[in-house]
């Protein structure tokens, strides 16, 4: 169980609430971080953030700096999906 509020995915509507937070909310990293780890360098940008992903489809939510603001775009992706399905009906 998690400390936030986590909706379903909107794809495959797997609870997500019921897996530990460390393998929802994922750190991400930019190219150029990752770049420089390979080459054993140091990188000082800000770059970096966390996404919320699913654990069953892969889906998953936009990135930000801080957790909490991860897991809200996460939750309100599917309001958005459902905004884009029904532009498409038009």
């Amino acid at each position: 169980m998690s400390e936030y509020q986590i909706a379903p995915c909107p794809f495959c509507g797997e609870d997500l609430s019921q897996y530990p937070i460390f393998m929802i909310l994922r750190p991400v990293h930019s190219e150029e971080y990752l770049i420089a780890k390979l080459n054993k360098g140091h990188f000082l940008g800000g770059d970096n953030g966390y996404s919320v992903q699913c654990i069953v489809c892969g889906a998953s939510g936009g990135r930000d700096t801080l957790p909490d603001l991860a897991v809200k775009l996460w939750n309100t992706r599917g309001h958005r999906l459902e905004f884009f399905e029904s532009l498409s009906r038009w």
